[in-house]
């Protein structure tokens, strides 16, 4: 009877275990994925330049170092690091959007491999699949941005980047396992700003600069504005305090 009561002791320390390790593992991936999307939103926000840069530089670090922790715990052997691959695969996908839209905006043009090499290779093909996909969409929105600035380069190079994405992911085989919907969001993206650019040289064709600069703001599709407003929205710490005292204010006058 002791031995019976001492094994289940032991699993009852063994899965207690597990359970923290998970816990702690989630809290360091979710914050993984609150910091990736704050990093693309201060990309987002304003046009780029060595300041800013050197901002957002700081913000991939404290990601890198909750990364890291992840690491850490699930470095102990082989079969607790695929236990837990699972739970991690959400943030690292955000990290791999995050951290190629940073690159492609430092230095103006697509790269596809990332510098940050992290302890037992945390990134799986299918992750950083998936990071790149939803890429295309963070690109599609700085493109609509930069138009509504009178920029009518960005959406040119945005265009050719995303068909280079495009291009490498219909080139996959079968094992490669792609997400159908990411793909489907994706060739939706590359077509809005073919349209885009479609406009704009429809635009400069048919008005003198002056009145193209006023022209430009028009080309964009209003629900693209309004997405891209709402999206930002929801991922400023600013505007979600202000959301929430004006919340509180109208159950109290209720």
């Amino acid at each position: 009877m002791e031995n019976i009561e001492g094994i289940f002791e032991n699993y009852r320390t063994e899965f207690d275990e597990i359970n923290n390790k998970r816990n702690r593992i989630d809290i360091a991936r979710k914050d993984v994925t609150i910091f990736s999307k704050r990093l693309i939103f201060f990309l987002h926000r304003d046009m780029p330049n060595q300041n800013k840069f050197k901002e957002a530089q700081k913000k991939l670090e404290q990601i890198h170092q909750k990364i890291q922790i992840i690491a850490d715990e699930i470095s102990t052997d082989e079969e607790c690091f695929w236990r837990y691959s699972f739970t991690i695969s959400w943030g690292i996908e955000e990290y791999i959007e995050a951290v190629l839209f940073y690159y492609y905006l430092k230095d103006n043009k697509l790269k596809i491999k990332i510098r940050k090499k992290f302890k037992n290779n945390l990134i799986f093909p299918k992750d950083y699949l998936g990071g790149l996909a939803d890429l295309t969409g963070e690109l599609m929105r700085y493109s609509t941005d930069a138009v509504a600035h009178g920029d009518t380069q960005t959406p040119i190079k945005v265009l050719e980047a995303i068909q280079q994405i495009y291009s490498l992911f219909i080139s996959l085989p079968r094992s490669a396992k792609v997400d159908m919907n990411k793909l489907s969001v994706m060739e939706t993206s590359m077509k809005k700003i073919e349209n885009i650019c479609f406009k704009i040289q429809l635009a400069q064709e048919e008005f003198p600069k002056v009145i193209l600069d006023e022209t430009l703001p028009q080309i964009i599709p209003q629900k693209a504005k309004i997405l891209t407003k709402k999206r930002k929205n929801n991922y400023d710490p600013q505007f979600k305090q202000s959301k929430e005292q004006k919340e509180q204010k109208e159950s109290k006058e209720n």
